[in-house]
């Protein structure tokens, strides 16, 4: 095995800048399974730097946001390695990365196209001459072992989902059989930006915000043609990116509404958008503090704790 000495993620990765998103995820794929320490037992510290350097790039290249700033700027405008100063990418975050990619299935399974009753790797898969033992958590939650690369939150911040948050997963593309599944938020980690969540089948993944949609009850509003509705609680299960709606339980149907038809309650994480006159705050996460209904505004924190925002309804996406 030689050393990986690149510097630059798409040569480390073995591909071009021009790589679609596809290219990028097969390539770690590829990558992941050939440096996993397990896999060269005779040479697992080289491996281990190798797996991840891999898992380094892919952190970045797989992040549209965070590829664009180095396409720009390079490392530099991510604080270092993966955003992390001083490049410290840790063995258990490039673990976490690898577990959620492929999902519980048996790597060359997912490689080779042989997914037909996939092993899971929380239960030591692998093929011939290779396992994967991956630790338990405190509480004996499947995954990687807790404390290792990251840092446990001890209070509540107004742009992160608590500890305990109901959530469901949506937009994967790595491991997409486990779209639509519900859990709940256990942790998150600043230095990957990613939660730890428990789903309900007992799995856990480290999943971006961004793939994260929180299930919450929420008020109906501004019901025009049905205002027998208005006042009626219903629960957030879903949400329609194409027709920019929510999907919403209630007496047991789900029903399809805008944005301006729910009041997200209180200590709710939303997505600020769409601001005009202050679109510095476009992107950002806040926490609903209140609903003012006569002005029907929300009032948000963000993320200083110190700055409030006066929103309409349509201004917050979960």
């Amino acid at each position: 095995m030689q050393k990986i000495t690149e510097e630059d993620y798409y040569k480390i990765l073995g591909v071009a800048r021009s790589a679609t998103e596809q290219d990028i995820n097969k390539a770690y794929k590829k990558l992941a399974v050939k440096y996993h320490p397990d896999k060269n037992p005779d040479n697992k510290e080289m491996a281990e730097e190798n797996f991840k350097k891999v898992s380094e790039a892919y952190e970045v290249l797989s992040n549209s946001e965070k590829r664009q700033t180095y396409d720009t700027v390079g490392k530099a405008g991510l604080g270092g390695g993966g955003g992390m100063p001083g490049g410290n990418f840790s063995q258990a975050d490039a673990e976490a990365m690898f577990s959620q990619v492929f999902g519980g299935q048996d790597p060359f399974s997912v490689l080779f196209g042989e997914m037909g009753g996939g092993r899971g790797m929380g239960r030591g898969a692998g093929g011939p001459g290779m396992q994967f033992h991956f630790g338990g958590m405190p509480g004996g939650m499947g995954g990687m072992p807790a404390g290792r690369g990251g840092r446990r939150r001890t209070r509540e911040r107004p742009d992160l989902l608590p500890d305990g948050t109901r959530v469901t997963v949506r937009g994967l593309q790595g491991a997409a059989q486990h779209n639509g599944k519900s859990g709940e938020v256990h942790e998150s980690n600043d230095v990957t930006g990613r939660y730890t969540v428990q789903l309900d089948d007992g799995e856990v993944l480290r999943i971006k915000p961004e793939n994260l949609l929180q299930s919450c009850s929420a008020e109906l509003t501004g019901m025009e043609r049905k205002p027998e509705l208005n006042g009626r609680e219903g629960r957030v299960t879903g949400w329609d990116a194409s027709g920019g709606r929510y999907h919403v339980s209630l007496d047991g149907q789900v029903v399809s509404l805008k944005p301006d038809n729910l009041i997200l309650p209180s200590g709710a994480r939303a997505t600020v958008i769409g601001l005009v006159s202050q679109p510095r705050w476009n992107g950002s996460t806040c926490k609903v503090v209140s609903f003012d209904r006569e002005r029907r505004r929300y009032t948000v924190q963000m993320k200083d704790e110190s700055t409030h925002l006066a929103l309409k309804l349509e201004s917050l996406r979960l």
